[in-house]
């Protein structure tokens, strides 16, 4: 497949389709360009699979007897929101394929599978993983160190300015947030939308309001 090297944070991949031959090719491809592969040959295989596993990403195929794979993306969305889900679909089933895109599927690729349009997609679902890892991250510090800096400052003799500082504090880092959460919503959109402008507006966004939070930190410090 010649693909980028993953993310060793994100190698573990479900694949769900009911074809054996896609499933030993895709599955033989991946391994060799560094993924720990998991197959199911339908739905129920594929969601307990995915409970066992917990997998970074996943690809599924959207037309399987039983649970398809709308069904597919719909369960585990509800269970791990956080993870990238590829959907496969036939030219003619473009319908699915934007009803999978409004259930929050990372990216969709078409049969026969062209591997650089595979590889993509394995790409962006990666960068989002990424993305969406550094700001749980940001965010956990953030607020370990209000809640450290708040904690030192409620100790104090001056427990009513205390009071007005944490709901200043509060209002910035409510505001950062969805600062940040816009960002992320702006990049994921512009890589469905394949806008490079949203992108990169999603991400000017994103740094902005990092600074911003650097900054409150350290004038809480």
């Amino acid at each position: 497949m010649m693909a980028q090297t993953p993310d060793p944070r994100f190698k573990r991949l479900l694949l769900v389709d009911d074809e054996p031959g896609i499933r030993k090719m895709m599955s033989l491809d991946l391994s060799s360009d560094g993924y720990t592969v998991f197959t199911a040959e339908d739905g129920n295989k594929g969601l307990e699979l995915f409970d066992r596993e917990k997998p970074s990403l996943v690809l599924t195929d959207l037309k399987m007897p039983g649970i398809d794979g709308i069904e597919v993306l719909r369960r585990i969305k509800e269970k791990s929101p956080e993870t990238e889900v590829i959907v496969i679909t036939g030219h003619g089933d473009m319908d699915l394929a934007i009803q999978s895109l409004q259930l929050d599927a990372s990216d969709f690729i078409t049969k026969p599978i062209n591997p650089e349009a595979l590889n993509v997609a394995l790409g962006r679902a990666q960068k989002s993983l990424a993305l969406k890892t550094e700001l749980r991250s940001y965010t956990r510090e953030l607020e370990q160190r209000v809640a450290d800096a708040t904690a030192k400052v409620v100790a104090s003799e001056r427990l009513a300015a205390v009071g007005q500082t944490v709901s200043s504090l509060v209002h910035s880092i409510k505001n950062m947030l969805s600062g940040l959460k816009g960002g992320a919503y702006l990049i994921k959109e512009g890589r469905i939308q394949e806008s490079e402008k949203m992108m990169d507006h999603g991400m000017e966004m994103l740094q902005r309001n990092l600074r911003r939070v650097q900054n409150l930190i350290y004038d809480l410090l």
